[in-house]
């Protein structure tokens, strides 16, 4: 049995990356990771059909592309964030997961990124370690209201505002 993501999502492999990046990056990844996600599963579904490329092992495991804004949803605070979804595409879901793999550039193409057959795992796991993460935001938030305040409608409030901000990303 693997060991849970969830630990993965918070400790950084890569000392050259500093701890203000990654705590950014993390922050970015809880708020849009499931988003994320649901593109990348989205791209990896895509088959072409060419068969001697089966047989020559050169297949495309889902939609293959030179930019890593393809995998970004064309949504506002995308579009506002975009440098920083791009930024954590590279540094947490090409290497630190290892979910997306590049192909280097060729005298034909450029560097070609798609979904990485062996990690499609990761899609199922991380959306249930991000769903662990506001689920317990959401509760530690709830506490913390309703001992300062006494009044279980603030605190219910300050729940449905929490889970507002994590569903609606316009």
């Amino acid at each position: 049995m693997r060991d849970s993501v969830l630990k993965k999502i918070f400790f950084k492999s890569d000392k050259s990356i500093g701890y203000g990046k990654w705590l950014k990056l993390t922050l970015l990844e809880a708020y849009l990771g499931e988003q994320l996600l649901e593109m990348l599963l989205s791209f990896s579904s895509y088959q072409e059909d060419q068969e001697f490329e089966l047989y020559s092992g050169t297949a495309s495991f889902g939609y293959k592309t030179s930019n890593l804004e393809d995998f970004i949803a064309a949504t506002l605070i995308n579009k506002w964030l975009c440098k920083h979804i791009t930024e954590l595409l590279h540094v947490k879901f090409l290497k630190h997961y290892e979910l997306l793999r590049c192909h280097p550039a060729t005298e034909h193409s450029d560097i070609q990124y798609e979904i990485n057959p062996e990690k499609v795992y990761l899609l199922t796991e991380l959306k249930l370690s991000y769903n662990t993460i506001w689920v317990t935001l959401n509760l530690i938030v709830d506490v913390i209201v309703y001992v300062l305040s006494g009044s279980l409608v603030a605190a219910l409030t300050t729940g449905a505002f929490v889970e507002f901000i994590r569903r609606f990303k316009f």
